[in-house]
């Protein structure tokens, strides 16, 4: 007999099954967490927020430090000369350039050592050449890595419509899952993302800024994902906008029942940005008045 059973079968029914769950929660919460760190869903996105960065900087400089260190290596193997510590890769590559440039000029009719220096000068070029590339790779992976976070972070936010037809808990959850997984690829297939001045994401399709009719100002992937992908969503979302039928400051009158219209709340209706920790504490606030567990 599964312990939920056999529990409701001791207690009888003078509780109701969220009742005994409430009851039993806190005692869990203490022993599970001797051993395991336990946050709630919202504590997760936060989490993964401040460090999806810290993760991703991490690991891309690593990455960076080991071609650093071939094309040391490799320089080595050609000339024979080790760089500097305090000189930066391009430093020591322009300054070996401009020592066999001026060997060259200084070797006056003689054509085999001219050969060689050309030569020597050649490979140092596409050496640099082969770092470059190499850096701008590292960089773009690590940039694509730390935008499908912050991407399928907006999507979870998001209330998925679910067709009539599949009624089953299981079978909703796959539809809901894979019909994420499908917004996301295509969100990031239409858009390109780059890096603005002062290191915000925005968005193109083609050369064209995507930005705001009203303010000009470029606009967010929340943005561009509530526009581009509404008949999506569950007509739930349409309650965010705090019309007609909503309760005090923007809550449906028939206020919460899951964690995601609570999210949808703060973001939409209260202009919060997700992940915050305004953002965190508020939802926290919410899910607790309106006992979703």
């Amino acid at each position: 007999m599964p312990l939920d059973e056999a529990v409701k079968t001791i207690l009888g029914a003078n509780f109701t099954e969220a009742q005994i769950i409430d009851m039993v929660t806190p005692d869990v919460q203490t022993k599970l967490g001797a051993t395991h760190v336990i946050r709630t869903k919202a504590d997760d996105e936060s989490y993964l927020a401040s460090h999806v960065k810290q993760g991703v900087d991490a690991e891309i400089g690593g990455k960076i430090g080991e071609l650093h260190q071939k094309y040391e290596d490799d320089i080595f193997e050609i000339t024979g000369i080790r760089k500097k510590t305090t000189e930066k890769a391009y430093e020591f590559n322009k300054r070996l350039l401009k020592e066999l440039k001026t060997k060259s000029d200084a070797s006056g009719g003689d054509q085999a050592l001219k050969d060689q220096i050309a030569t020597l000068t050649e490979t140092l070029t596409n050496k640099e050449t082969e770092h470059a590339t190499a850096l701008t790779s590292v960089q773009q992976k690590a940039f694509a890595k730390q935008l499908s976070i912050v991407v399928k972070s907006e999507f979870d936010t998001k209330i998925i419509a679910v067709p009539a037809h599949i009624s089953s808990d299981e079978d909703k959850q796959k539809y809901i899952s894979t019909q994420k997984r499908i917004l996301e690829q295509d969100f990031l297939s239409k858009y390109t993302p780059k890096e603005d001045n002062e290191g915000n994401i925005v968005y193109y399709i083609g050369d064209k800024l995507q930005s705001s009719t009203v303010n000009g100002k470029p606009l967010t992937a929340s943005e561009l994902i509530a526009a581009e992908y509404s008949t999506s969503f569950s007509a739930m979302e349409g309650k965010k906008q705090g019309g007609a039928g909503s309760g005090k400051d923007g809550i449906p009158a028939d206020g919460f029942s899951t964690k995601e219209q609570v999210y949808a709340h703060l973001e939409t209706v209260k202009g919060l940005t997700p992940l915050t920790k305004e953002f965190t504490d508020q939802a926290r606030k919410l899910i607790k008045e309106h006992g979703i567990i």
